[in-house]
């Protein structure tokens, strides 16, 4: 499912039944903007402009006064394991639910950068114990879809945060979000063996997570199953 705004809540439970039923994880948007919050919260803005432009929106339709965060609790996206993308707009009562839920979150730094919005609070919710996993989002908000690229970017933005932290967002906090890290995202015995390999200098030896995340290196070969699939 989509989006608050584009999913009606009775879509969302029905898939939340159906996820559970087959074993399935969920994915969907949620608090992306303000302009989403509001809608939800007020039921006007521009997102109901948008819809009433398009014929989308539903005869009759009422707002539910709730926070993104509060509507994923209702229709059960909170209590499935629900990878939730980007969460730019969090109040301290959402990071409770959050906190209290199966969910990940998807940050995307280098869009949530483009479009404006305010600090993302990643920090506070791996704090509470929330899996952050850094992901990419669209190549109309950020000059490339590499996950390297926005891991450098974190880097650049978040100087004192220890590199492997942010190795493991865009590794093995990916695979976890998406219910594969017994499959993948460190090389472990029993695991996959996917991987890339990066030219390291003599120079980087000794710190090389830091190597990673501050020049301008690049994988030259991608690996998967222990067998070479690119370079």
């Amino acid at each position: 499912p989509h989006a608050p705004y584009s999913t009606a809540a009775a879509v969302y439970r029905r898939c939340v039944k159906e996820a559970s039923r087959r074993g399935w994880r969920l994915a969907t948007h949620l608090a992306e903007t303000h302009e989403e919050s509001r809608f939800l919260a007020t039921g006007d803005g521009p997102l109901r402009e948008l819809l009433e432009r398009r014929g989308l929106l539903a005869e009759g339709f009422r707002p539910p006064g709730v926070s993104p965060l509060a509507l994923a609790r209702a229709v059960g996206l909170l209590d499935h394991q629900t990878l939730l993308a980007h969460v730019n707009y969090i109040s301290d009562a959402d990071l409770d639910l959050l906190a209290a839920s199966r969910c990940g979150v998807a940050y995307c730094p280098r869009t949530h950068r483009f479009f404006g919005h305010p600090e993302h609070r990643f920090r506070d919710m791996m704090a509470r114990g929330i899996n952050v996993c850094v992901a990419t989002d669209s190549l109309a908000s950020s000059e490339s879809l590499s996950v390297l690229d926005e891991l450098r970017f974190l880097r650049s933005e978040h100087p004192d945060m220890d590199p492997r932290t942010l190795l493991r967002m865009g590794t093995i906090n990916g695979a976890a979000a998406l219910g594969l890290d017994e499959l993948v995202g460190t090389l472990s015995p029993g695991k996959l063996a996917d991987f890339v390999a990066v030219p390291v200098e003599p120079r980087a030896a000794s710190d090389l997570e830091e190597y990673l995340l501050t020049d301008r290196v690049w994988p030259t070969r991608v690996y998967l199953s222990g067998l070479p699939a690119w370079e």
